[in-house]
């Protein structure tokens, strides 16, 4: 942990935002780190961030995040012949309830080739 939040490859919510996050976010974690990490990443962070991250609307009010009908948010999923692991902007994730939960100044989401 210590080695990535000084490559910088971490969220951390600003002062006043305790529990919000938003997509462009989440790209700008994604794209802080080295293009050549980027081909195998993942994310990584606490089940009360991925609830966060579930709840993310549009302008509209529209939910971003949107499961397939025939997939769940659990990782053992199957769609057609073969298992599906639930993505976020086509990436897996990995919940690792170690991480902070969301709060101001707090390192609640990773993203690299772990």
């Amino acid at each position: 942990m210590t080695a990535v939040i000084n490559s910088g490859n971490v969220y951390t919510c600003p002062n006043g935002e305790t529990a919000s996050i938003t997509y462009q976010d989440i790209l700008a974690l994604e794209h802080s780190v080295d293009a050549s990490y980027r081909l195998n990443g993942s994310w990584m962070f606490s089940d009360k961030m991925l609830k966060v991250i579930k709840g993310l609307v549009d302008e509209n009010g529209r939910p971003l995040w949107l499961p397939a009908l025939t997939g769940s948010f659990q990782k053992v999923a199957t769609v057609g012949n073969g298992p599906m692991t639930p993505t976020i902007m086509g990436r897996p994730f990995l919940v690792n309830n170690d991480l902070a939960v969301p709060a101001a100044s707090a390192y609640t989401m990773l993203f690299g080739d772990f």
